[in-house]
């Protein structure tokens, strides 16, 4: 798994933070449309522990059964969908900001993890997907004697 220090003014924040800011102007969804489907992405965090990495992502209303994680080529990906709830004819929608319909994200893993001992829980909406490290053994050094 490749990562990338966290920089608090990084490049991409500001895109992400006018993104937010535009849509909250326009008062458009904040969701796009890929083949005629709603898509989103879920915010996740990554964090390097000292065994493992661990991957944190928010997906509250979503049941663990319709949460899929699989790896392909070192690519470890979450998908999953949330499901849109049903409107009740007496309801008058002034503000939809909840995000529904499909979603996958993907991250490449680096040489330095255990991939056939990946391991996820999923607790109170927060799924937590845990990549152990493989210890990379210190290089031996071997002594030659000079004739």
């Amino acid at each position: 798994m490749k990562l990338t220090h966290w920089r608090p003014v990084n490049a991409l924040d500001v895109f992400r933070d006018f993104d937010e800011m535009f849509d909250r102007f326009i008062d458009r969804p904040r969701h796009f449309f890929r083949g005629g489907e709603a898509v989103w992405s879920p915010r996740i965090d990554i964090v390097e522990k000292e065994k493992a990495y661990e991957l944190r992502a928010e997906l509250p209303g979503i049941n663990k059964n319709e949460i899929s994680i699989s790896v392909k080529d070192d690519v470890l990906t979450i998908s999953g969908e949330k499901k849109v709830e049903e409107k009740k004819e007496d309801e008058n929608y002034y503000c939809c900001e909840r995000r529904f319909g499909k979603f996958e994200r993907s991250f490449r893993m680096a040489e330095t993890v255990d991939a056939n001992n990946i391991s996820a829980e999923y607790k109170k909406g927060v799924l937590v997907v845990t990549v152990p490290k493989v210890e990379i053994p210190e290089p031996k050094t071997t002594k030659i004697e000079i004739k």
